[in-house]
């Protein structure tokens, strides 16, 4: 966290302590007990719930709460600008990197250009090398294909500094793609860590705090001293339910209820029966089953005498007519009267905050943060809940939350592919599996998730709250800019050696044409000297200052003279 973020968080906390001294005096005003002069909680008098009442549903309390909320909320939006401020930066990054990618380029043609310059002024035509005779000499006899491989083979610097120069472009644009690269996916990295790392952190405090909340009203001496009061009636239901105890209880407790969004509570003895609840269809019944048995039994248990369960399937009570997602924060309730001890237990939905931490923890558009517990099932709201209907892995009305086991359909069903083998034979996620064995890890290759999406994650397991955290993000999303930089080296290179090929075609072409034409004017002179040679009229040429340059056979007998007398 920044300074500016610590601050607000730490404000936060100073306005929750005061929170906390409001919800001290109405549990002390329960009690019975009152602030003297001094600020302590010494003066006695009678219990006061209706204060307590007034208390946690004053303006005060209410506005204390929201400032706390907005603080976080503060907090919360400048960490994701800030987030969102570094993924822009890793943007602005990887186009850096791609103009500097096509500033070599640039670069590198010039280098062409300039070397092809270079090597036309080296290799002059073949008529300034060589007199036309040696040439004449040399392509008496020659064919096309002759005169193409030795114009190939006088171009052999061009062909040369075409390859040196092909080869260093794709080495600078290569090596810049893979700087890119490694760039990118140590980010990438970075982002997917600190995610995680402060959703877990966020999951871990909740279950704490929830935890503490549920301590401190399972030693508020009124509940201890109905546990005893309840436990009198041996079980008996109607009795419960008349009971005096079951509306105090009520009464002190459903504006808590109210206030958290609970579900609703219950009151347990330590062998299962419910002594009290805010619904009478569970009072006087025995809780059966294995894992509410578990959750109880952790709960009286120590050093904490305290639990938060997992999310589960519960149907119990008249809440739903069907099983919907359900967690459970309970405590220790001690009997004033030496008795067995019982449990006050919270009722919680985990689509409301427990969801809403995790689904605040994600990268990008396709991003997303979730829980699963030791079974691979995922135990926090999906995301995606209409692809999951769609490609029928949840029936329609139903929600992914412990619907979802996290396997891997091995391909991509959001794009039709169905596979062939049952959900349960499918083998977990490689994230699932990693994590699910007790280890933290990240893969940023790509693997798929629970719909066969190709995505990107990063991982741990608590393994003190018994469940797993990743934060995953979609591969085609996370590597636009690295596909980018790949297709702009390609084209790059492409290009380049492209280029100096069509180059070096269109040079060495040009020396060939230039040969061909030079034996057809070999040709055309040899026939033309022939004809000369052959008649029997005297024939010279002069040149502007009237000296001989020229005269055939017949000529020089007229003249007496030999072809090396001319002048």
């Amino acid at each position: 966290f920044t300074a500016a973020e610590l601050d607000l968080l730490n404000e936060a906390e100073r306005r929750s302590d005061r929170l906390a001294a409001l919800e001290k005096r109405a549990i002390k005003a329960v009690k019975g007990l009152f602030e003297d002069d001094a600020g302590a909680y010494r003066r006695r008098s009678d219990p006061a719930p209706e204060l307590a009442r007034e208390i946690l549903h004053s303006e005060e309390y209410h506005r204390a709460k929201s400032e706390i909320m907005a603080l976080v909320e503060r907090a919360s939006r400048q960490v994701d600008a800030r987030t969102q401020r570094d993924v822009e930066a890793l943007a602005l990054t990887g186009r850096e990197l791609a103009l500097v990618g096509s500033a070599l380029g640039l670069g590198g043609l010039l280098v062409v250009g300039l070397l092809l310059l270079l090597a036309a002024m080296w290799m002059k035509p073949a008529r300034e090398v060589a007199p036309a005779e040696a040439l004449a000499e040399e392509t008496a006899a020659a064919s096309l294909p002759r005169l193409i491989a030795t114009g190939l083979t006088r171009s052999w610097p061009l062909l040369l500094a075409s390859a040196l120069v092909a080869v260093m472009i794709a080495g600078f644009t290569w090596r810049n793609m893979v700087h890119q690269i490694a760039h990118e996916q140590q980010n990438l990295q970075d982002a997917l860590t600190t995610v995680l790392d402060s959703t877990a952190k966020a999951a871990r405090h909740w279950f704490l705090a929830r935890e503490q909340e549920v301590r401190v009203w399972a030693h508020l001496p009124e509940l201890e001293a109905s546990l005893d009061m309840l436990a009198a009636k041996k079980g008996r239901r109607q009795a419960l339910i008349e009971s005096i105890s079951q509306s105090e209880i009520r009464s002190f407790l459903e504006p808590l209820i109210v206030e958290q969004g609970y579900i609703g509570y219950l009151l347990v003895a330590n062998d299962g029966r419910v002594l009290a609840g805010d619904r009478e269809l569970l009072v006087g019944t025995e809780l059966t089953a294995e894992a509410d048995r578990r959750f109880l039994e952790e709960t009286l248990a120590g050093p904490r005498f305290s639990a938060v369960s997992l999310p589960r399937k519960w149907a119990e009570g008249g809440y739903t007519l069907q099983q919907r997602a359900i967690m459970m924060a309970g405590a220790l309730v001690r009997s004033p009267g030496g008795g067995p001890p019982g449990a006050l237990i919270f009722l919680m939905d985990p689509e409301r905050e427990f969801t809403e931490i995790l689904q605040r923890g994600r990268i990008g558009a396709s991003g997303e943060s979730y829980a699963f517990n030791r079974q691979g099932q995922l135990i926090s709201e999906s995301r995606f809940n209409d692809d999951l209907r769609d490609i029928g892995l949840i029936r329609p009305g139903e929600r992914g939350i412990l619907n979802i086991e996290i396997r891997d359909p091995g391909g991509n069903m959001v794009e039709g592919y169905r596979p062939k083998r049952a959900r349960s034979d499918q083998p977990l996620t490689r994230m699932a599996a990693s994590a699910t064995a007790g280890k933290t890890g990240s893969d940023l290759d790509g693997y798929n998730d629970y719909r066969g999406v190709p995505v990107i994650g990063a991982w741990l397991w608590n393994e003190d709250l018994g469940f797993g955290i990743t934060t995953e993000m979609d591969v085609a999303e996370a590597y636009t800019s690295i596909a980018s930089a790949r297709r702009q080296a390609l084209s790059a290179t492409l290009f380049s050696v492209l280029l100096l090929l069509a180059l070096t075609v269109i040079f060495v072409w040009g020396r060939v044409r230039t040969a061909v034409a030079q034996e057809q004017l070999r040709t055309s002179e040899e026939r033309s000297r022939l004809l000369l040679e052959s008649v029997r009229d005297g024939i010279d040429g002069l040149d502007l200052e009237g000296r001989m340059t020229f005269c055939n056979p017949a000529g020089l007998e007229m003249l007496g003279y030999r072809s090396d007398e001319l002048t």
